[in-house]
Formats: C-alpha cells, structure tokens, sequence
C-alpha cells in the first residue's frame, strides 16, 4: 500500500477499503466493498501526484497556488467523465455506479471486473488465435463506436485497459479525462502516450487525432495478441519500419489486412472511423473499403478540454487496474524536433527518385486499380446471385412450412393426409373437399387464404372441446387435447394448466405431510407433557415423604433436648407437643433460651437451635455447668444465701417529667449476684478472714452499716 493511499478499512462514505489496485501520476484505483448492497466495487479517486499531495487526515490539497487552478481544472474533468460514462448503457463500456466528491477530491465508483485484463492473456510463447481476437475487438469497437458518436476519443487503447468480466465479455476502461484536461491546461510541451500504441499524431500537441488515432491504437492492440510482440513505437518506424505486416502470408484473412491497414503510419492511408474499418473484415467490405475515397476528417483538436470546458462530458477510467501511463516529456520533444529535422532531409533525397520512378508505379498503380475494380463487380455479382439463391431457400422453406400446417389442420378436421410438408394427390383433393364443404372457391392450392379459412373452422371445434376441457380441469383431459389439437389455440396454454395442476397437486400432498407431521408432533408433546406431570408428582411426594421424615426427626430431636434440659433441673421448661412443631426452628421461647444459657456457658456459637451436637453434649453432662437465673446458692456455711439477678433493660427518664430526667434512654444492666438478706456481723467477719473484706467493722449501726456499705464497695 503506497504511503499516499487510502489504508485498507477506511471507510468511504458507504465502501470500505481493501486494498490498492494500483496507482498513476493521475489516480489512484482501490477495491471496496459496498456495504449497502454487499460487493465489490472498483473506486478510482482523483489524485495528480504532480500538483496535488495528501494530508495525514486522509484529505487532499494542492502542491501550490499555481497548481491550485490546474488541479481544479483536472477535478472538474474528472467528474464530467463520471456523468459522461454513466449514460452510456453498454456491456463493452465500464459501468459507472456512482460519484461523489469527498475528502477535497473526487471519486467514481465502478464496476470490479475480476476477469483480469488483455494482456494477462497474451504471452511470446501462446499466441491468440485469430477467431477469439476478433471477437474481442469486435465488442470493443461495439462500445467504442458509441463513444465516438458521442464526440469522445479513448487515445490510450492498450492491453492494459482492456477487462473482462468473470463471464468473459470484454470492455474498454479509463478514458483519462482528468489526464488529458491536466496536460492541455499546464500547457507544458508534453503529450501522454503508450510506446508501440500511440499513433503519430499524439507525439505532438498539435496533432490531428480523431476516430483513425483509436483505430491505430485498437490495431496494435490486435498486432500483440497475435504475434506476442507489440508494433515497433511509431517514431522508430518513421527511420526504418520493421513492421512484420500480418497479410504477407498466403491466404490471410481480410481481418488480418484490416488491422495491417489501422497500422498504417499516415493518417490518410488509415480507415477513417470504426465503421469503416469494421465492414472491412468482410469479404465484400474490404475490396469495397479499399476503394472508398476518405471522407474528410473532422478536427479533434489536442487540446479538446480547452474547448469543451464547459460541457458535461467526461472520458472514462480504469476500474482494476493503476493509470500506466508513459509520459514523453520536453527532451523528448527535442530529441523528436532532431529526428523530424533529419527526416526531411532524407526526404528531400529521395524526391528525385520518386520522380524518376513515378511513372512506372503509378501505370503498376492503375492496373492495380483495373484489376480491383473488376474483381468488386466480379464480387457483387456473385453476392447477388447468393442473394437470389438465399431467397428461393427462404420462399421454399415459408412454403413448407404453410403446406405443413395445412395438412395438420386438414387431419384435425378428419381429412386424412400426410403430414410432410408435401402438395401430394392427397392433400390436393381434401383442399378441394374442404373447399366445397365450407362453399369456398375450389382451388386445391394452400395458400395463406386457405390457411386462414382452416383456422375459422378448427377454432370454432377447438373453443367447444377447450371449454369442457376447462370445466374438467384434469391433466388427462388436457393432454388428451393436445393430441387431437397439437397446433391448436389454446395449445400453448395447456402446458401452463398442466403445470399448475401438478403444483396445487404437491402443495396439498405437502399439506397434507405437514398436517400430518403437525398432528404427530402434538400427540408427541402431549405425551411429553403428561410424562412430566407425573414424574414432578411423583418428585413431589417424594419431596412431602422427605419433609415428614425430617419433621418427625426433628420433633424428636427437640424433644429430646427438652429431655435433658429437665434432667439437668433447667426451670420452666414442659415438653412440648411434637404434633406441632414448626419445621422452621422457631422453637418455644423458654427452650430457645434455655439453649443460649447452655451455649453461653460452654463458649460456643450461640445460636440457639437444637441440634444432635447438642444433644450430644447435654447427655455428657450430670448437671447445669453454671448458675441458674433466679438461682440462690452459698458459698460456703457461714456465707450469706445469694441469688443470680439476669441481665435486663429497662428504659430510663421521662420526656415529661424534670430535667435531669430527660431525655428517656435504655439502660442495660449485666448478670450480677446479690445477697438475698443483709449482711451480719458474722457474716462479714468472715469475709475478712478469707481476706475479701479488709476492714473489720464496728459493731454499732448506722456506722456500721456505711463501713459495710463501703467495703462492699471496695470489693466490687
């Protein structure tokens, strides 16, 4: 991918890149993929690499502010070649799907030939053979002729630019509109043309081209496919022509002196449009043309666009293949000037003799003439004479013909002929029955007349048998028909009803299938359905037996642990009816705690849910590990009873009541242990001599009672 191109994925408007076909110093020539209608497409983009360049935004600008007029110059004949090429609507031209200006240039969307190009077919070693080269040409000079018509010249015609699509029809591509407008309007000294291809009158700017410059270039283009060598450049041929002409062997054809005539160095000595030059591969069209004074030449100035700047017609473009072209320029012009310079000279040498020579040759010459001449009316007598045989064949075949169709329909009427196409005895006299039963002129001849009185007759039968035909409507009965009326009028018709009545036939046999196969198909969802009916209640009262197994496991279970929470002389504790145990373990308030107590005092996960874990660790046990709320218990004899006080919450203060009692919140109290009696004397004696208590109180009572207050303080 050359680095001023378009990479592959860009997307053009609605045609995505793939990839360069290749590139010229006028054009660039890609293959997309048109995403709206799904295939490729050839896209040819204006790009003159000699006054334009292409920024990193994928935009293209000129080189300069005096390249800016000639690119525009360029850009508008690039576009009136798009309009140009889109009207023309035939199968040898490019087709031209659309253009469209973008990215500060142009773009015409073409048809992707994918046959490849010409000279893919031709090689030294494998010649073309003469009867597919000359179909060849013959498409291209179809297409060409229209363009000439048109006022357009091609004058680049070479292998390159003639495609063939994958079916094999070959066309003619890029037209270099955009080529030619650039070349005339920067009026440089230089002229675009194909060594070997190009005709004389290209290698000047002042040349006169027209129809015979195509018709030079389309000959070469004939001269390589069926020698594998292209013609000498036409400027070597001026010094020394060393052209091989194709009719110098014996028996060649009339298209081979043809396309040695196109090859002709001087204008005049060449045909001077397609027509011409086309007829002349006949037999008759090439004496013919031989003898044809040139008509005169119209002027197809060098500098065409100069004077159609403002007309909407364009020349094509390549569509697979990059712009080739090869480009003459000034020192070429010089060394040209040389060359012509020197010619002259050689000339001027050889004038004299000609003179000397003349007139011999031109005596030669007027035999020449004499003996092509008598040959031409030698050749229109024998064409006519073909010409009359040609219409005794067609007036004898008409005549069989008619007498066939006579006899058929004289046999449908019960008149027994042959049916030969033959006037024998027969067929005579069942015309003159025939006449005479009808009250017609006896003639006993088949005629168009006769004919025609036949058909009045055939078709009123024909119409009464159609009509119950019809109303049957049986493929037997129309056969049966065509038998009796094979030429019938309505025989054309019976093909079609046959084939109707076979389609409505097998449209109701399938119907009948997919009915059938509908009906099936039910009885067999059906029965998939019931299946799994009963396998999901069958899964369900598996699923109920389950749930009551684990109900009743689970009752147990909590019984079970009610058991041992009795045996362990837990408090408010009943067993609980089983019949009515939720499954869902929200179990009785007084268990739930009674577990959590059991839980708190081993320091395991309080959950407070039974399970066989559980049971197992309370039938370990021989009694509660720890107090009981609501416990009393001394620890020792002369000790005070004491009891377990729970934890509780309570909520404090009152919104309504004074200040210090405000706001209300909880207050939580933990698990504590309190005496059930005051402390005595004795009692606190005692105390101290564990060495709890350190102070020994006095025995007198209202200061007693703030010592004791305050030891008991202490300890805590």
């Amino acid at each position: 991918m050359a680095l001023h191109a378009l990479k592959p994925g860009y997307m053009l408007s609605e045609y995505r890149i793939e990839k360069l076909l290749g590139e010229g110093g006028f054009g660039l020539t890609y293959l997309a993929f048109d995403t709206n209608l799904e295939k490729q497409v050839a896209i040819k983009e204006y790009m003159p690499s000699e006054h334009a360049v292409r920024k990193s935004d994928s935009q293209i600008v000129a080189k300069s502010s005096s390249s800016e007029k000639v690119y525009k110059w360029g850009l508008n004949a690039f576009l009136n070649e798009a309009k140009t090429l889109a009207k023309f609507e035939d199968p040898n031209i490019v087709r031209v799907f659309r253009f469209f200006e973008a990215n500060g240039t142009a773009y015409i969307v073409m048809e992707y030939c994918e046959g490849g190009c010409l000279i893919d077919r031709v090689s030294k070693d494998k010649h073309m053979p003469e009867a597919e080269l000359k179909k060849i040409i013959s498409s291209i000079v179809h297409g060409l002729q229209l363009v000439h018509n048109d006022g357009i010249l091609h004058r680049d015609i070479k292998p390159d630019n003639i495609m063939f699509r994958l079916d094999g029809t070959p066309l003619l591509i890029d037209f270099g509109a955009a080529r030619q407008a650039i070349g005339d309007k920067s009026r440089k000294v230089t002229t675009i043309i194909t060594p070997g291809y190009a005709p004389l009158e290209q290698y000047s700017s002042k040349g006169s081209v027209g129809p015979w410059s195509d018709i030079y270039s389309l000959s070469a283009v004939a001269y390589l496919c069926l020698t594998g060598e292209r013609p000498p450049d036409i400027m070597n041929r001026l010094h020394d022509d060393t052209i091989v002409k194709l009719s110098d062997k014996n028996n060649s054809s009339h298209f081979l002196r043809s396309i040695d005539l196109g090859l002709e160095l001087q204008i005049d000595d060449r045909p001077q449009n397609l027509s011409d030059w086309s007829s002349a591969w006949s037999d008759y069209g090439f004496a013919k043309s031989l003898d044809k004074k040139p008509p005169p030449k119209p002027i197809y100035a060098s500098n065409y666009y100069h004077s159609q700047q403002n007309s909407d017609r364009p020349i094509s473009t390549r569509t697979s293949q990059a712009d080739e072209m090869t480009i003459v320029n000034s020192d070429s012009i010089r060394l040209q000037n040389k060359s012509s310079s020197a010619l002259v000279k050689f000339l001027l040498t050889i004038i004299f003799l000609i003179i000397i020579a003349g007139g011999g040759y031109f005596g030669y010459d007027y035999y020449n003439q004499q003996q092509i001449k008598e040959q031409q009316i030698a050749d229109e007598l024998a064409q006519k004479a073909e010409e009359t045989k040609q219409l005794a064949l067609k007036q004898n075949r008409e005549q069989k013909e008619l007498v066939l169709e006579v006899q058929q329909i004289l046999n449908q009427l019960n008149y027994k002929v042959p049916e030969n196409g033959v006037i024998d005895t027969r067929t005579t006299e069942s015309i003159k029955n025939f006449e005479k039963n009808n009250q017609l002129i006896i003639t006993g001849t088949a005629d168009a007349i006769l004919l025609k009185e036949l058909q009045k007759v055939i078709q009123v039968d024909d119409t009464k048998i159609w009509e119950k035909i019809l109303a049957s409507n049986t493929i037997a009965d129309y056969e049966n028909y065509l038998k009796s009326f094979p030429n019938g009028i309505y025989a054309v018709q019976v093909p079609v009803l046959i084939e109707e009545i076979k389609k409505q036939q097998l449209a109701n046999a399938q119907k009948l299938v997919q009915e059938e196969q509908q009906k099936q198909l039910l009885i067999k969802q059906q029965a998939e359905t019931l299946a799994k009916q009963q396998a999901q209640e069958l899964a369900n009262i598996e699923e109920q037996k389950r749930l009551a197994q684990i109900t009743i496991q689970k009752n147990q279970l909590i019984k079970d642990i009610q058991l041992q929470l009795i045996r362990l002389k837990f408090k408010n504790l009943k067993i609980i009816n089983t019949a009515t145990a939720r499954l869902d373990d929200k179990l009785d308030k007084p268990t739930k705690n009674a577990i959590l107590a059991y839980q708190k005092l081993k320091k395991t996960e309080a959950i407070g849910l039974p399970t066989k874990t559980l049971l197992f660790q309370l039938k370990s046990e021989s009694k509660w590990p720890g107090r009981l709320a609501g416990e009393t218990f001394k620890d020792c004899a002369d000790c005070p009873t004491m009891v377990v006080i729970p934890a509780g919450r309570y909520m404090m203060g009152d919104n309504n009541g004074k200040d210090n009692e405000k706001p209300p919140h909880n207050v939580t109290i933990k698990e504590f242990i309190l005496a059930t009696t005051e402390v005595t004397f004795s009692q606190w004696n005692a105390c101290v001599s564990a060495n709890i208590c350190t102070q020994k109180p006095e025995n007198n009572a209202s200061a007693n009672i703030e010592n004791a207050i305050n030891q008991v303080n202490m300890a805590d």
